[in-house]
Order: C-alpha cells, then sequence, then structure tokens
C-alpha cells in the first residue's frame, strides 16, 4: 500500500496519495501503542467505557438532528429558499441538478451527527452496539454487576434506536448478525439461556422499532430502495474491475479512486464516487494485486488465530 502511494503519487495528483499514505501509517502507529500500553484489563475496560461513551454522545447529538435542529432548518428553507440558495452561492434555477441535489441533502431525514454519511454514523455505531450488548451478557454470565447490566443494556437499546434512524441496510445487517454471533459464542455454558433475556430484549427492540416508525425513522422506501442502491454499487464494481484491469500491480494509488474513477464511468452511473463502497475492490484498484493479496492473508491468518484460541 506505502509502494503504491509512493510510485503512483509521483506519477501527479501525489497530494491524496501522501494523505492517505499517512492515515494508513497513523492507524498502524495507533494499533502499535494500544498493544505496549493498553496491557492490563481495567485499562481495555477503560477504553472501552470511553469508546462505548463516545457512540452513545454521537448517538444523542445524532438524535437532536433528527427531532429538533434538521425539522428547524427545513423550516427555515421552506420560508425563503430564494435567499438562502443565493447566500450559500447555489443555483436559483427550479429546475437546476445542482438545486435538486441540495434539496434532496436539506430534505433528508437520516441523522448525520459528525459524519458526512449517515452510513458513516452507522459504521460507527454498529460495533460498540454489539460490544455493549456483550458487556451485559457477561454481567449475566457472571451473575455480577446490576447496575453494568442496567447501564450496558441501556445503551445497546440507545444506540439500536439511532441505528435504524440512519436507514443503513448493511449496518442493520451487519448489528444483527454480531446479536447473533453474541447468543451463539458469547455465552460460557453454550446456548443455555433463560427464555427470559431474550423475551424481554426482543420485547424492547419491537418498541424501540415502533417508535422509529411512528418517529417516521422507518418507511416502505428502506426496503423498496434495497435493489435501486445495489444496482448502484454493480455499477461502480463494473467500473472498478476495469480500473484494475488498467493497473494490476499497484493500482491507481490511495487516496486517487475518484479523480481515476470519472475516465471508467459508466454512462448510467448516478455519480462519480470516491470509493467502489467495497472494500477489497477498494484496496485491489487504489493498492494493486499484491496489497489485496497480503490484507486477505492477514484476515484468514486472524481469523485462524480466532478459531484457535476458542
Amino acid at each position: 500500500h506505502s509502494l503504491s502511494a509512493v510510485v503512483m503519487g509521483n506519477s501527479g495528483g501525489g497530494r491524496p496519495a501522501l494523505n492517505t499514505l499517512w492515515v494508513w501509517v497513523n492507524f498502524g502507529i495507533g494499533a502499535f501503542l494500544l498493544r505496549q500500553l493498553v496491557t492490563a484489563a481495567v485499562q481495555s475496560r477503560a477504553v472501552v467505557a470511553v469508546m462505548v461513551a463516545l457512540a452513545l454522545c454521537l448517538s444523542t447529538h445524532a438524535y437532536f438532528q433528527y427531532f429538533v435542529s434538521q425539522p428547524a432548518f427545513q423550516t427555515a428553507y421552506k420560508a425563503n429558499p430564494e435567499k438562502f440558495l443565493q447566500e450559500g452561492g447555489y443555483s436559483t434555477d427550479k429546475n437546476s441538478m445542482e438545486r435538486k441535489h441540495l434539496e434532496d441533502r436539506l430534505f433528508s431525514r437520516e441523522p448525520l451527527s459528525t459524519f458526512s454519511l449517515t452510513n458513516s454514523l452507522a459504521g460507527f455505531l454498529v460495533p460498540w452496539l454489539v460490544i455493549a450488548a456483550g458487556i451485559g451478557l457477561g454481567e449475566i454470565n457472571r451473575a455480577g454487576n446490576r447496575r453494568v447490566l442496567v447501564a450496558a443494556g441501556l445503551a445497546a437499546l440507545f444506540m439500536a434506536g439511532c441505528l435504524l434512524l440512519t436507514k443503513s441496510r448493511t449496518a442493520i445487517l451487519a448489528a444483527g448478525l454480531g446479536g447473533f454471533l453474541l447468543v451463539l459464542y458469547g455465552r460460557r455454558g453454550g446456548l443455555k439461556i433463560s427464555w427470559k433475556i431474550p423475551a424481554i430484549a426482543a420485547g424492547l427492540l419491537v418498541l424501540i422499532g415502533l417508535g422509529v416508525v411512528v418517529a417516521g425513522g422507518l418507511d416502505a422506501e428502506v426496503l423498496s430502495e434495497a435493489p435501486k442502491t445495489l444496482l448502484y454499487r454493480f455499477q461502480y464494481w463494473r467500473s472498478s474491475a476495469a480500473m484494475i484491469a488498467d493497473h494490476p500491480l499497484l493500482g491507481v494509488g490511495p487516496g486517487r479512486f475518484q479523480s481515476f474513477f470519472a475516465r471508467y464511468k459508466l454512462p448510467e452511473a448516478s455519480e462519480t464516487v470516491s470509493d467502489p463502497h467495497n472494500f477489497l475492490l477498494e484496496i485491489w484498484a487504489t493498492a494493486g494485486t499484491p496489497a489485496l493479496l497480503a490484507l486477505l492473508a492477514m484476515l484468514t491468518a486472524f481469523a485462524m488465530e480466532l478459531w484457535r484460541r476458542s
């Protein structure tokens, strides 16, 4: 990956490649420091507690956006759209695509919190939602601290409600898979679990789901738009395949996917995306085949180590 950034970055447009290179280097440094500095159980618990608290803060921000700030902003826009567009430097032509895209973003109900995309918020929440649920399950295993159990359960439910508001289908499926794996492997005694726990959890999730539906966070469009979204993905992936075929060894360079995508974009594609919405294809297209093989080898080794420990 680093070799691709250095080599391909020198062929023009090196700033995105250099920025992305240092982002990856920082990830490596961060992982190394965590391994060296977080060595005791109490330190691990502290890190997890801080991250769950951060996820709760972002969820609170998202709820505020959904119920307070976004409706107020939309009302202000409707009152005088021309003034808003002129002050923002946007086209006031009612038929312009620029105005249409802006209004689509303005009147979208999905919360963003501090992210640029609602899917990014959903992607951040999912692991900490599953971890909060895992903490609660751990307390049930040990018959441990009831306050920790209640806090973990409330945190998981609070994040679950926010996750439903994002309407991120993939993130919701990932959270469901994580919950299934928790039930399957998270108990010391296997699947021996009182019927009361899953019944209460299921009831609370149903109530949250009904609340989100009443609030307008979930509707039939969530399912009806799924095939269209998948079609868009296939368009991105076809273009990415053509890009990979032309740059198989080192890719086009990290951070440079969008600038090259315009050359391979299908005529029917809706937009020029910054990534192919698939992490394997992104690595392959931007860093080349050796980087992809190294990533697959690392993931395989990680899975084998987890299997060995289990």
